[in-house]
Parts: structure tokens; C-alpha cells; sequence
């Protein structure tokens, strides 16, 4: 249901109530602060990827990311190594980080782009990650294995062999305290030697409580 719901989100900006004029006027700075202050906050939910040895798409609990309006950042505090580890190739290393329960931090930020229902708080905005990579180390044995991980803007891909190839954007939705958004990963690098990712993450959570 959550990948159906979504699948839509792609098309949000190319829609419009009137059916002579697709023209969407862009946010003023004070309409974006505006959403990214409803926005703000802690979150936490599930991560949803596909996994290598099922096919099927999987889930890992407990990630937790947070939204700051006054420099539209976004944190994501714990994104788990293993859904970074099944585009690596069948070696020990991918085992153990499939085993392992370490998690990186990944900054970005987010671009609020469009609004056609302000009276509902219904918000789409890009998710950019800083530099459009990441890198982190992992202790593996006796040795220390430097990773980057190269995100994109827009991937062409399957979330499985069960679903057909689409293109996918770094975009996401906000209603209702929840948040969903896609995380596109193109590239991981690991000790120099590079694996195309193509694979397609979904942040799904809702903010916490806030007193």
C-alpha cells in the first residue's frame, strides 16, 4: 500500500485543476520557510529497500532522521549500513555488513517546490544530500574499509524484479506529521573500487511529539 500510495509522487507538479494551464507558479522564499517551519522536527519510521536474496521489498525499523526550517537542513541520524551493503559484490565484507547493525548519518536538505493544497498542509519538496555523497569507515578485522556512497537527483530503476522499470526522483511528501520520501543511490565506492548501485531507498516515518 505504501509503494502505491507513493508511486504517485512523481507526478504531483505536473498536475493542475485547471486543464488549459499547466503552468505552476514557483514558492516564494516565505512560503517555503512557511512549510519548512510546519515541517520541522524529529522523526522516526522505517526504511524500505530492496533485498538481494528475496527480491522482494524489505523494512528495517528504528530510523530516525530531523527537519530544521531556518537552513532547510534534513538528518537522516542512522541510516543502516546493511541496505548500503546489497550492492556490493559477494564477498565476506558484504556478509558481515548484512550482519552488522552500524548505521551512517546523511545530511541534505530539503527544497520545498510545489503546494496545491495549502489549506491541508499537504507539501512536496526535493531531498538533496550534501554534496550528493556520503562517507563513512567501517572496522572489518584487522582492517579499516573507507566507503562513499553517490546519491542522485533522478534514477531510472525496478524496486524489484517484481515491479517494472521507472524513473525515480529525490522527492518527497509531507502531510500530517508523516513523511515519506525516496533517497536515490547511484554509486558506492569501497577502498577505491566502485559498484553501480541503481537502487531506490523510501524513508517512511512520522514526527514526534513535539511539546
Amino acid at each position: 500500500m505504501l509503494l502505491c500510495a507513493f508511486a504517485g509522487l512523481t507526478l504531483t507538479s505536473c498536475l493542475s485543476d485547471d486543464d488549459n494551464d499547466n503552468t505552476i507558479s514557483p514558492l516564494t522564499p516565505q512560503q517555503k520557510l512557511a512549510q519548512l517551519t510546519d515541517m520541522a522536527g524529529p522523526y522516526s519510521g522505517k526504511v524500505f529497500f530492496v533485498n538481494d536474496s528475496t527480491q522482494l521489498i524489505d523494512s528495517i525499523s528504528g530510523t530516525t532522521w530531523n527537519v530544521t526550517a531556518n537552513d532547510s537542513a534534513l538528518v537522516i541520524d542512522n541510516l543502516p549500513l546493511k541496505v548500503l551493503a546489497h550492492g556490493l559484490p559477494e564477498t565476506e565484507l558484504k556478509r558481515e555488513l548484512l550482519k552488522s547493525e552500524a548505521t551512517t548519518q546523511v545530511f541534505g536538505n530539503i527544497s520545498p517546490y510545489v503546494n496545491e493544497n495549502n489549506s491541508k498542509q499537504y507539501y512536496t519538496f526535493w531531498v538533496i544530500p550534501k554534496d550528493y555523497k556520503t562517507s563513512f569507515k567501517y572496522q572489518f578485522g584487522e582492517m579499516e574499509h573507507d566507503f562513499t556512497v553517490e546519491f542522485d537527483y533522478q534514477l531510472t530503476a525496478a524496486l524489484s524484479s517484481y515491479y517494472s522499470t521507472m524513473t525515480y526522483y529525490a522527492t518527497g511528501e509531507y502531510y500530517n506529521s508523516q513523511f515519506v520520501t525516496y533517497i536515490l543511490l547511484k554509486r558506492l565506492s569501497c577502498d577505491g573500487s566502485n559498484y553501480q548501485l541503481n537502487k531506490v531507498l523510501i524513508i517512511n516515518g512520522k514526527r514526534s511529539r513535539i511539546y
